[in-house]
């Protein structure tokens, strides 16, 4: 059957404007035949229009619209390894030749199972073919190139929000969080991903902050004995490539004496699967709180997750503090395990503590965490160690709940129970409460 005179028109005007901007004007004959192969592949008679061009190529090897005509009968007629080698060298001739990357995009469609049907390819604005660029680069890690694709398609179809959730979610990829939001934002005032590109700008507050700023307290019941209270703020700043530097003031009452420990931290991916973190703190004229602190520590992925499972993260923290009667040593190591498509998972911690009078102890923690659902989370946990607020010199068993809410994208509370029996004085109870609010 023959295809409609549109086809025709649109398949010449392409191949025709192309020569015009890659290759000298083509020769009579040449043009003749170039005419010929379109009317038969118009026609559905792709083996034949076929024939015609590889009759011609051997003395026009450097004809992209021979090349790009070639590759693209031989997508038709399914042999699409062939076709992606002429393609190749079409663009190798032509650089930058747009519809020969449309042709491969096309191509790499019929190979994913998707018939390639050649009316449609001449009539089609080429965007669904893109957006298939843009989904293969995000998945293979090539988020500029993801990027590039999915706004090719923002370009073509402009009220395609799909295509701004794309550019967002690569530019994001690649820590560019400006640039994913003001794609979200786009997306959002485009019908049919509002709710899609709105989930996005949350998680993007929520995750992508500037500045974080933590202000908690807490009151601590002690039996026998005078009862404790602290406060505690910090303010984070998110550094360009994602690193965090902070400090933060920490205000203690117990014994009926007050401390104020200063600390600073710094922490950074140090690749995609390691990230690492360094804190120094100190506390001035210091009566029960360390007079200085050192903390350092590691976490790598061990395992991307796969099955049931999700991943596993290991780690490992050493401290350092100095009291009046020495210096606390400390090692933890752990693992969190994820599972339930990352809503739940369990921290095990081992810690080895060498006290200011060179004692060892070795003591264990586990905390499990589930979320219940977007802007929900509860754990609950116990542990046996050491109590670092005590020099080390006193083993604490410890057991402890709480909840995180976020109340809105900016602000998130944070609820915590604990009840201590520490081996010498009395129990203690402790109730904390703390507000996060992050802002750019």
């Amino acid at each position: 059957m023959r295809a409609p005179a549109r086809l025709w028109r649109l398949g010449a005007c392409l191949l025709a404007g192309a020569g015009a901007a890659f290759a000298l004007p083509p020769s009579p004959a040449l043009a003749s035949t170039l005419e010929s192969a379109q009317a038969l592949r118009d026609q559905g008679r792709f083996a034949e229009a076929l024939a015609l061009i590889e009759a011609v190529l051997p003395a026009e090897r450097r004809n992209s619209d021979l090349l790009l005509l070639q590759g693209q009968l031989l997508g038709y007629l399914g042999r699409s390894d062939a076709a992606l080698v002429a393609l190749a060298h079409a663009e190798a001739t032509a650089p930058g030749y747009a519809e020969v990357h449309k042709a491969a995009m096309r191509v790499r469609l019929g190979m994913a199972g998707e018939a390639i049907d050649p009316e449609r390819d001449a009539a089609a604005p080429g965007a669904g073919l893109d957006m298939l660029e843009g989904r293969r680069s995000f998945a293979a890690g090539l988020y500029p190139e993801a990027r590039a694709a999915f706004a090719h398609a923002a370009a073509v179809e402009p009220g395609r929000g799909d295509a701004w959730i794309g550019v967002g979610d690569a530019a994001l990829a690649a820590d560019d969080v400006a640039g994913s939001r003001v794609a979200y934002e786009t997306a959002f005032g485009l019908p049919g991903t509002e709710e899609a590109a709105a989930g996005r700008l949350a998680a993007l507050t929520r995750e992508h902050w500037g500045w974080l700023l933590n202000v908690t307290g807490s009151f601590s019941s002690v039996e026998d004995g005078d009862d404790w209270t602290e406060g505690f703020v910090g303010l984070t700043r998110r550094l360009q490539g994602g690193a965090l530097i902070g400090g933060s003031v920490q205000a203690a009452s117990r014994y009926g004496l007050d401390d104020q420990h200063l600390a600073f931290t710094y922490s950074r991916h140090l690749t995609e699967a390691t990230a690492g973190f360094a804190s120094l703190g100190v506390t001035p004229d210091a009566d029960f709180l360390p007079e200085w602190r050192f903390r350092t520590g590691l976490e790598h992925k061990l395992y991307a997750g796969g099955g049931r499972l999700g991943a596993t993260v290991g780690f490992a923290e050493g401290t350092l503090a100095g009291y009046d009667e020495g210096v606390l040593r400390a090692l933890d190591l752990g693992a969190t395990q994820y599972a339930a498509d990352g809503r739940t998972w369990a921290t095990l911690r081992l810690s080895g503590t060498v006290d200011a009078g060179d004692d060892f102890d070795l003591g264990a923690s586990l905390r499990l965490d589930r979320e219940l659902d977007q802007v929900t989370r509860v754990f609950l946990g116990g542990a046996r160690a050491r109590d670092a607020l005590e020099g080390g010199s006193i083993t604490t068993d410890t057991v402890f709940a709480g909840l995180r809410r976020d109340l809105s994208d900016r602000l998130t509370l944070d609820l915590s129970l604990a009840y201590d029996r520490p081996e010498r004085g009395g129990d203690r109870a402790t109730a904390t409460a703390g507000l996060s609010y992050r802002f750019d």
